[in-house]
């Protein structure tokens, strides 16, 4: 098992240097390689003196496969339903580990607002059912749009999961309704990164019936609760290779100082 580990260690060391070189330094405050060496340390004396579970032994590796690889905060892409592999499911374990990740947002109070409600499989149907007949419900005759409502069924199959958002709040509680919507939408952040960087596309979509109290009320929330529309998950195809650009941040950023 020790052999196992060191070559490990080798491997993770070549790939580090062939694809991160910067980060290889032997300067004393660069904090992942400094935690890199806590693990890699961790792995070894645990071997020295006991065997480690399989389970601690994993997340270990997984520390150090999340601390090796830059995080992709700027290589996400907006990956929509017609781009997604509909061949390719996901793994019920996998979209866990995506909703612990979003589970895991700053949250004032602790107050924890975010609802998931995850539609895979044959569930998929069931909500595009009810979508399209909220859809005939609440939508002005004069706003009817067939191709909007075609498009509900058609991109719920597309994708091979849906996870409905939704936010609480108490009412006349102390964290108020605005907290907890921003507290839900960092959510949302979370689980769309976490995604991309196991390699999945995602695309948060908010059409109003989707947001509506009706579809709130269809997930078994009650007034005290907000839809905040789907995101979609699924892999990509080889074809999907969307593009994106920024304006300057200078453009979208005042820093204030003691002179100003």
């Amino acid at each position: 098992m020790l052999r196992s580990v060191f070559f490990a260690f080798a491997v993770a060391n070549t790939l580090e240097h062939c694809i991160f070189p910067e980060r290889i330094s032997l300067q004393a405050n660069l904090g992942p390689c400094e935690d890199l060496v806590s693990i890699w340390s961790s792995l070894f004396w645990h071997h020295l003196c006991a065997d480690l579970s399989r389970y601690e032994l994993a997340n270990l590796f997984k520390r150090l496969i999340f601390m090796s690889t830059e995080f992709p905060y700027r290589t996400r892409r907006t990956i929509k339903p017609a781009l997604m592999d509909g061949s390719r499911e996901i793994a019920h374990e996998l979209l866990v580990e995506i909703l612990e990740d979003a589970h895991w947002a700053p949250t004032h109070g602790l107050t924890q607002p975010w609802r998931f409600n995850v539609f895979t499989g044959a569930a998929r149907t069931r909500l595009a059912d009810a979508l399209q007949t909220l859809y005939d419900q609440i939508t002005p005759v004069v706003e009817v749009r067939p191709e909007k409502r075609a498009k509900l069924r058609e991109s719920l199959h597309q994708a091979k999961a849906i996870v409905a958002i939704a936010a609480h709040w108490e009412l006349g509680g102390k964290i108020s309704k605005l907290d907890e919507l921003c507290a839900t939408a960092c959510a949302v952040q979370n689980l769309l990164l976490s995604a991309h960087q196991r390699g999945l596309g995602s695309f948060w979509s908010t059409p109003p019936v989707a947001c509506s109290q009706e579809f709130t009320a269809w997930l078994g929330l009650d007034s005290t609760h907000c839809s905040l529309g789907l995101v979609f998950l699924g892999y990509p195809k080889e074809s999907a290779a969307p593009t994106s650009n920024r304006v300057p941040l200078a453009e979208r950023v005042t820093f204030h100082s003691a002179r100003t």
